[in-house]
């Protein structure tokens, strides 16, 4: 929904669209960059950043198919013992083509659990509408998912570091 919200803020003219969570802060500059490039280089409808975490637990695992390309983001809860082995992840880092986002946002349904808006559901829209998905990997890069207290003192601890 704050994607959404925000898009219509945009002046007209911008045609692509860089989101990362609120609570995200340690990107390398130089993969903010790649991710960009790549982006406009390979005219991607989206782009997203993975990164490898050494414990995954909780995150949303990348599935690839034999050839890389992305097949679906499966939630912790949702994936099977062999997806939970997987330790690349999505860490919400993404560029999207402003016309994209346009169409496929208001397609994105409510989580009948939570009541909110997953900004991945517009991945699964994109490969079930064969859009061009790109993705940059950014390896295992210092970063922590801000979702519980311990989560938050973990971030911290990440952000006087840098």
């Amino acid at each position: 929904h704050a994607t959404l919200s925000g898009l219509s803020k945009l002046p007209i003219d911008v045609k692509n669209v860089l989101v990362m969570y609120g609570d995200d802060f340690s990107y390398p500059k130089e993969k903010i960059h790649q991710l960009i490039t790549k982006h406009l280089d390979d005219n991607a409808m989206l782009t997203l950043l993975t990164i490898n975490k050494d414990n995954p637990y909780g995150l949303g695992r990348i599935i690839r198919d034999e050839n890389g390309k992305v097949l679906r983001i499966v939630e912790e809860k949702d994936a099977t013992d062999e997806e939970r082995k997987i330790k690349e992840i999505n860490p919400g880092c993404y560029i999207f083509n402003r016309m994209f986002l346009k169409k496929y946002l208001p397609k994105i349904k409510k989580s009948p659990v939570t009541g909110e808006y997953y900004l991945t559901s517009i991945i699964d829209l994109a490969i079930k509408n064969n859009e061009k998905i790109e993705t940059i990997k950014a390896g295992n890069i210092p970063w922590q998912g801000v979702n519980t207290k311990e989560d938050l003192e973990e971030a911290q601890k990440l952000f006087v570091q840098q």
